[in-house]
This record gives structure tokens, sequence and C-alpha cells, in this order.
């Protein structure tokens, strides 16, 4: 899918929960570090990315996600991504 994907001139991020599956993608990064997302999450947390800065651009024109080993991942952490797609 990234292949196609990516053949086509669309852009996808491939990101994992932890840093040692990050390794594993080519070119991959660990969620926290893309998406800016707090180590310590809670209801009210958000992702650290300046408005209109090049990463919101860039996730902005992502047409796929590959979220590795995102069950390790706590709800809080997709709701804090999820407010980034909705700004």
């Amino acid at each position: 899918m990234c292949v196609a994907l990516g053949s086509q001139g669309e852009i996808v991020l491939a990101i994992a929960s932890s840093a040692i599956a990050a390794l594993q993608i080519p070119g991959g990064r660990t969620t926290h570090s893309r998406f800016c997302i707090p180590f310590s999450v809670d209801e009210c947390s958000t992702c650290t990315i300046e408005p209109q800065s090049p990463l919101v651009m860039l996730i902005a024109k992502t047409k796929l996600i590959i979220w590795d080993e995102a069950l390790m991942m706590h709800k809080h952490c997709f709701e804090a991504v999820d407010i980034i797609s909705n700004t």
C-alpha cells in the first residue's frame, strides 16, 4: 500500500509506538516524535505543533498513516492526533 500510494505521488507516514519498531520501518518515526504527543497524556492533552507549521501542512496532505503497534498507545494519544486533523 505504501509503495502504491507513493508511486502515485501521495504522502504516506509510517510511524510506530516504540523506538525499536520505528527503527524497523524505512523512514519511520515514533508517534511521539512525528506528532509531538506529550509522553504523559490525559483527556486534555494536545499535540504541541504550531498552527500553519510545515508539519501541520504535511499531515494535512497525508493520504495514509500506518501506525505500527497502535494498540499499545493510550486512547488520549489518538484523541490528541485527531485534534490536529480537525484544525
